[in-house]
Parts: C-alpha cells; structure tokens; sequence
C-alpha cells in the first residue's frame, strides 16, 4: 500500500490498465502470501451423459463435482472425498450448480 500511495497518477492509470509498474514485484509477492482477493472461477458443463462443475478460488483447494451415469464423486485437489446419485442435470446450467451444492457442499 505504501508503494500504491507514492505513484503519480499516470502510473495509477497505467496499474488499472493491467500495465507493469514500480509496485508490481510487490504485488506479486502479496498475491503468493496472502492469495488474490476473494476471485474464483465456478462453474461446468457437459453432455447428457457426463459432465463436470468445479470452484476455484486463490490460496484454497479445487473443490470439482464430477458426474457419469454412474454416480457423481466430489474432489478436493482431485482427491475424492464423496459422492451422491447421479441425476440428469448435466445438461442444465441452474441443476448442474444445484446438485454441486446438494451432493458436494460447492456453493459460490
């Protein structure tokens, strides 16, 4: 932050325009301690038939739901620690996220 508040404003400007600067090994170095923020990636897709819907956040485990015609197994950094009956929400975005909930605890 000390860094961040010494720069000019055309060096603010440039750093929210994704461009390196004087604090951005600092920034970096922040980012591996502390992770980035509260940013995750959440959601999947498929076929009728398999079909997979995972979260991933910085600095916490890959939480993944993936489903076959067989069951749906739940993973945590690709170790399997559940898993539930297989319905037909494959193909449905809203049932997809709702049985990654119900079977798995992944939730936004």
């Amino acid at each position: 932050m000390d860094c961040q508040a010494g720069l000019t404003c055309q060096q603010v400007e440039e750093l929210e325009q994704g461009e390196e600067g004087p604090c951005t090994d600092l920034a970096i170095a922040q980012e591996d301690v502390c992770g980035f923020g509260n940013v995750c990636s959440i959601g999947g897709g498929g076929n009728e038939s398999m079909c997979e819907w995972s979260r991933e956040c910085a600095g916490e485990p890959t939480l993944a739901m993936r489903c076959t015609e067989a069951a749906c197994e739940c993973f945590e950094d690709d170790v399997k620690f559940g898993e539930c009956a297989f319905e037909p929400v494959c193909e449905n975005h809203d049932l997809l996220a709702a049985k990654a909930l119900s079977c798995c605890g992944i939730g936004a």
